[in-house]
C-alpha cells in the first residue's frame, strides 16, 4: 500500500509540473487571433505581430 501511495504522489507531482504557460506569437490574418485565443490555456501569453487581424478596424500597431 505504501508503494502505491508513493507512486501516486510522484504521478501527481509530474502532472502539476507538466502544465506550463506558453508564449504564442500570433501573425496577422483573418481568424488567426481567434484561433490563438481558443487554443490558449490559463497563464498563456499571446504576442501579437503588428498588422491587421480580420479587417482594417482591428489593426494592431
Amino acid at each position: 500500500m505504501r508503494k502505491l501511495v508513493s507512486s501516486l504522489a510522484v504521478m501527481a507531482a509530474s502532472i502539476s509540473f507538466s502544465a506550463q504557460a506558453a508564449e504564442t506569437y500570433v501573425s496577422p490574418g483573418v481568424g488567426t487571433l481567434q484561433d490563438a485565443i481558443y487554443n490558449a490555456t490559463d497563464d498563456d501569453t499571446l504576442i501579437l505581430i503588428t498588422g491587421t487581424y480580420g479587417d482594417a478596424e482591428n489593426e494592431v500597431q
